[in-house]
C-alpha cells in the first residue's frame, strides 16, 4: 500500500466522519423535534341578521421541518366582547371576554370519540376523529364556521392541536447513541389571538 492509498483512505475517513458529525449536529436534532408553525385566523362575513354575525375560524398548521407526522385533535375556544362592554380580567391587564361562543349542548354534550380537551371551557372541534398526515413544507387549514352575536367588538380565539411525530429507526438509534433529546409524542401546540370585528 502506497502513500497515495493511505492519503486517499484518510481523506475518505475524514469525509465520512464529517458527514456523521454534520448529521448528528444539524439534521438529527431537527428530525427529533417537531418544527411546526401554528396560527389562527378569523374572518367575519356579512351579518345574516341584525342579531347574528357569521364568521369563520381557521387553524393554520405548517410543517417547516424535515420530519413528518400526524395532526390530531384540532380544537378552539371562542369568546367575544361587546362593543360597549367594559371590564378587566382578573389579572388586571387583559380585557374581559364574557360572550361565549359554543356548540348547542343538545348537539354536542361530550367531546368526539378519541378526542381529549386541550383547552378548558366550551371547546369546538375542527377535525373530529381525523388523523391527518403532514409532510415537510405542507400547510394545512382547518375551518369552522361560527354564528356570533352581532354587536361584538373583539373576539378572542384559543386554538390547540396534537402533533404525533414520526421518528424512523435509524434516527431513533442515533438519538440514543448520541444522547440527543427527543420529543415525546404527541406534542401539544396552543395559540391565542384577539381580533377586531367592527
Amino acid at each position: 500500500m502506497g502513500l497515495s492509498d493511505i492519503a486517499a483512505t484518510i481523506a475518505a475517513l475524514a469525509a465520512l466522519l464529517g458527514l456523521i458529525v454534520g448529521y448528528v449536529q444539524l439534521v438529527l436534532p431537527r428530525s427529533l423535534l417537531p418544527c411546526i408553525e401554528f396560527d389562527v385566523e378569523l374572518t367575519t362575513l356579512h351579518p345574516s341578521s341584525s342579531e347574528q354575525l357569521i364568521g369563520e375560524v381557521v387553524c393554520v398548521i405548517r410543517n417547516v421541518g424535515p420530519g413528518v407526522g400526524d395532526v390530531t385533535n384540532v380544537q378552539c375556544r371562542v369568546k367575544g366582547r361587546l362593543v360597549d362592554a367594559s371590564g378587566i380580567y382578573k389579572d388586571g391587564v387583559e380585557p374581559e371576554f364574557s360572550q361565549r361562543v359554543r356548540a348547542d349542548e343538545r348537539s354536542r354534550p361530550e367531546p368526539p370519540a378519541g378526542a381529549r380537551p386541550l383547552l378548558t371551557g366550551d371547546v369546538l372541534y375542527l377535525a373530529e376523529g381525523q388523523r391527518n398526515f403532514i409532510q415537510p413544507g405542507v400547510t394545512q387549514r382547518y375551518r369552522k364556521p361560527l354564528a356570533l352575536p352581532a354587536h361584538l367588538g373583539l373576539v378572542q380565539v384559543w386554538a390547540a392541536f396534537e402533533y404525533h411525530l414520526h421518528v424512523g429507526p435509524i434516527s431513533r438509534f442515533a438519538a440514543v447513541v448520541t444522547r440527543q433529546v427527543r420529543a415525546e409524542s404527541p406534542v401539544e401546540y396552543t395559540v391565542r389571538r384577539t381580533f377586531s370585528v367592527v
